[in-house]
């Protein structure tokens, strides 16, 4: 009897390791993604910043446009 409990708490020792293991490897991948996600997160900030600085061309190139259809 005492083996067959020595054998199930080497399995449950065995489960706990691989679970840690799986734990450690999730939280690597999370770790990357996090960093993804900024990365993301700048890249478009950085875009948004260069619509809005771009804007004021845009209005005026369609201004130009306009004025050349009319005339």
């Amino acid at each position: 009897m005492a083996e067959y409990h020595d054998e199930i708490i080497d399995n449950l020792i065995t489960e706990n390791e691989v679970l840690k293991a799986e734990i450690d490897r999730l939280r690597a991948l999370l770790g990357h993604a996090a960093k993804n996600l900024t990365t993301r997160e700048a890249e478009n900030d950085e875009m948004n910043e260069d619509i809005i600085r771009l804007l004021p061309e845009v209005g005026q190139l369609r201004d130009h446009v306009k004025g050349l259809l009319l005339a």
